[in-house]
């Protein structure tokens, strides 16, 4: 088996604009979700955006699940220069995903998303590029077994 990324970054659904945005998934398609990650797990050499893949492959060998964070200013920043609003808006949206994120893994998975301990590897933006962020997280992919 390959290596598996599994990577959660708090912009990543803030990339749609609100009115694209899917909406709550329904049990059936969670789980239809949870399986098409367990798949790309059982392959390896992928990389998983969100979908909990950090949660759903937790105790898969050869993952490694990172977290990207950054300061509420940056964030603001990446999100209103991202999806072209102001940044009351954008801190406004920041605010309502992350509520929506909490409430799902904690009623669904019963984690805290953001809890550290969950991953391997947690990195702030705030300091690293992308570039270098990149370059770090491929640097431990290359070591994991």
């Amino acid at each position: 088996m390959g290596h598996l990324l599994t990577a959660e970054e708090p912009e990543e659904t803030l990339l749609l604009p609100p009115r694209q945005r899917p909406p709550r998934a329904s049990e059936g398609y969670r789980l239809f979700i949870e399986q098409v990650v367990r798949e790309l797990g059982r392959l390896g050499d992928a990389v998983i955006v969100g979908h909990a893949g950090h949660v759903v492959l937790r105790d898969s060998a050869g993952v490694v699940k990172v977290l990207l964070r950054s300061s509420g200013k940056k964030r603001t920043d990446r999100v209103a220069e991202n999806q072209r609003i102001t940044h009351e808006d954008a801190q406004r949206l920041i605010k309502d995903v992350d509520q929506q994120r909490q409430e799902f893994f904690k009623r669904v998975y019963h984690v805290n998303w953001l809890d550290a301990a969950n991953y391997d590897v947690v990195l702030n933006t705030d300091r690293l590029s992308l570039e270098l962020a990149r370059d770090m997280i491929v640097a431990v992919a290359r070591e994991v077994p």
